[in-house]
């Protein structure tokens, strides 16, 4: 059992850790936009910024408080260290969830071998490997729920209630990292409903459940109840739905991660399409003939049909599919592998997702993190006082995140999350939301300087317009100055600094 659960966190570990090493960027590139937004959440709230009511958090305060400490070590080295820490952190909570898919195979009284097929499953999977090298949501709400399932599975009567208690607390903890998390929490009430010494486990369930949220989300709800609502749920439910059907479960197979997005089109998507679809069927029936894996089954149905029902989807979404899919594989592994067969048919199966994963490494180099020129752009920007940018992302590469806080800096948390609710408005690109257009003007000349990541996603016309001739600036400028991605201006001088990226 020890040799079992090692050799999964290394795969997990070197997976994970090795992406982010092999990078285009390194371990101090550009993460993107979310991890950047969770790690500046913790920030604000270290100096004092309550989300909801002094700031965009479009998701509850889980990720946020357990940032918190990363945040804190930035503050007192560089905020690119604290946000890199933290993400090496998940990166190696992300291992042992595998560790965790394994022990709770164990559990459900699988095999050894399916229970490692599992576990190995879940370490070497694109769908989660990919999210795994940063502070993102998925994650740590795993980490939580695969907690709980191992809670739950604790079979010793007189730890019963105990269990059942442990089992809410997690999985109300993965709640509390994202909305989504509800249906395992809700699911499994229902399942321990209709168990042995029902009444017992399910209050014991619930009050483990209830004390959680209390804790966690309660301090957030009173001090700006319709606020966190209006955020964490109602701007999420209210997102225009992204990615067709199709689109989705050609994500769902990974090979995107190996073959690029645009070579998976027309006929080969819906080929793809079915073969994830019959596939994954396919194992559901083998596991749900082990009675003690039905649980999992129903909790590996119930994500992806979430996944396909959400109104916004991205592949960092696959995480969230990935443990009750690594338990049901396990689970289908128990029931066709025979003692003779179950090493070359696990052997087998884990070749395939380490290929797709390590093929998207090495041909992809850019899918995990890219470069950032923070040496170039450090350069073009002085010691100011507060720098403004619509992506974190870019305040934490050049160090000047905790600094704006300290100075009391307007410090928008999540820039595009706002579009979503207080600058809503009903039109198909942030361009075209003259609201939000606006606010950001305003935003982005409140400081003494601004960062420009990736503009020509967001600036709109009036916006460049407004940024260029600002009677603030000595010298103006064209959009087609900076020619692609980075662009730095000062206010009252401008220096530019253009970087091409590879484009696939």
């Amino acid at each position: 059992m020890v040799l079992a659960s090692v050799s999964i966190f290394a795969l997990g570990a070197l997976a994970r850790i090795g992406s982010m090493a092999l990078s285009t960027g390194g371990l101090r590139g550009n993460y993107g936009y979310d991890p950047a937004v969770y790690f500046t959440a913790a920030d604000a709230f270290l100096h004092g910024r309550m989300p909801y009511q002094d700031f965009v958090l479009l998701h509850p305060p889980g990720v946020m408080l357990v940032l918190t400490p990363f945040a804190a070590l930035g503050n007192a080295t560089s905020d690119m260290t604290g946000f890199v820490a933290g993400n090496v952190a998940f990166s190696l909570v992300g291992a042992a969830n595998g560790v965790l898919v394994y022990f709770v195979a164990r559990r459900l009284g699988l095999s050894a071998g399916a229970a490692w097929l599992g576990g190995a499953f879940y370490a070497v999977w694109a769908g989660a490997v990919f999210v795994e090298v940063s502070s993102r949501l998925e994650p740590l709400g795993s980490f939580a729920f695969l907690c709980g399932m191992l809670a739950l599975t604790d079979s010793r009567a007189d730890r019963s209630r105990r269990s059942a208690m442990l089992a809410g607390a997690a999985l109300a903890f993965a709640f509390c990292v994202k909305i989504w998390w509800l249906a395992p929490l809700v699911i499994v009430a229902v399942w321990l409903a209709r168990g042995p010494d029902a009444r017992r486990r399910v209050r014991g369930y619930l009050a483990g459940a209830a004390g959680v949220v209390a804790l966690v989300d309660g301090p957030f709800f009173l001090v700006a109840p319709r606020a966190m609502v209006h955020m964490t749920v109602l701007d999420q439910l209210g997102r225009p739905y992204e990615a067709s059907l199709t689109a989705r479960f050609v994500t769902f197979s990974t090979l995107p991660v190996a073959v690029g997005v645009g070579h998976i089109r027309g006929v080969a998507s819906a080929l793809v399409s079915f073969g994830f679809a019959a596939l994954f069927v396919g194992v559901c029936a083998l596991a749900w003939r082990v009675s003690a894996a039905r649980l999992v089954v129903v909790l590996a149905v119930a994500h992806l049909l979430i996944l396909v029902a959400a109104p916004s989807f991205f592949a960092t979404y696959l995480d969230y599919v990935a443990p009750p899919l690594a338990l049901t594989v396990a689970a289908a592994a128990h029931r066709r592998i025979g003692a003779r067969s179950a090493q070359a048919v696990i052997a087998a199966v884990v070749a395939g997702a380490t290929a797709i994963t390590a093929s998207g490494v090495l041909a992809r180099p850019d899918i995990v993190i890219t470069p950032f020129p923070t040496r170039q752009l450090a350069a073009n920007l002085p010691q100011v006082r507060c720098v403004t940018s619509i992506t974190p992302m870019a305040l934490i590469e050049l160090n000047v995140l905790s600094r704006n806080f300290a100075h009391g800096c307007r410090q928008w948390v999540d820039s595009y999350g706002r579009t979503y609710g207080v600058d809503r408005v009903d039109t198909p690109s942030r361009r075209q939301n003259e609201k939000w257009q606006a606010d950001l003007q305003r935003y982005l000349l409140s400081g003494d300087a601004f960062v420009l990541v990736h503009p020509d996603e967001a600036l709109g016309h009036s916006t460049w317009r407004t940024l260029a001739h600002n009677p603030r600036l000595t010298r103006s400028y064209t959009t087609a100055v900076v020619v692609v991605h980075i662009g730095v201006v000062q206010l009252g001088t401008v220096s530019i600094y253009t970087v091409t990226h590879k484009r696939h």
